[in-house]
């Protein structure tokens, strides 16, 4: 059962940001066609792509973070091993840790504060744009939690 529950939020995160992102190519495809080939302006378009550049960034961010493919420096993790090695790794998933809980934080109190403007084009509340941001900065932390577990075993155990 919790296999099956990692499996469902991993896919989430993953088919979630391809679906988002076919929506936003599609989004453009209209925007341009429209303005191009019809010659009529479609501003819904535009803002609904950015919509969904948002969602597509954070969704693809959290499995990024489940995958370690984000952008790293690692010129000194390269040369070390061992318990340095993985004490360094855990130190700096806690600061990114705690940068993610702020965001997380951060957003519910703007989605809060903007719940009432609604977006220009697409009359939908603003908070819609920060909800990808608070779900992504969740599968983040979820990811980062379970990458210090492992960490941390490993760090105690050898």
């Amino acid at each position: 059962m919790v296999k099956f529950f990692w499996v469902c939020f991993r896919y989430f995160f993953e088919i979630g940001a391809l679906i988002v992102f076919s929506g936003m190519f599609l989004a453009v495809l209209i925007q341009v066609f429209a303005s191009n080939v019809l010659a009529m302006p479609t501003p819904w378009a535009e803002e609904l792509s950015r919509f969904f550049c948002v969602w597509t960034v954070f969704l693809a961010s959290a499995s990024a973070v489940r995958r370690g493919a984000h952008i790293t420096i690692n010129i000194l993790l390269r040369r070390l091993s061992g318990k340095l090695l993985l004490a360094i790794t855990l130190l700096i998933q806690v600061i990114t840790t705690l940068f993610l809980i702020c965001v997380f934080y951060g957003t519910l109190l703007v989605m809060k504060s903007s719940y009432d403007v609604s977006a220009t084009s697409l009359q939908i509340s603003i908070s819609y744009f920060y909800l990808g941001l608070l779900i992504g900065s969740f599968g983040m932390l979820v990811y980062l939690f379970v990458g210090m577990a492992r960490n941390m075993r490993s760090l105690l155990a050898g």
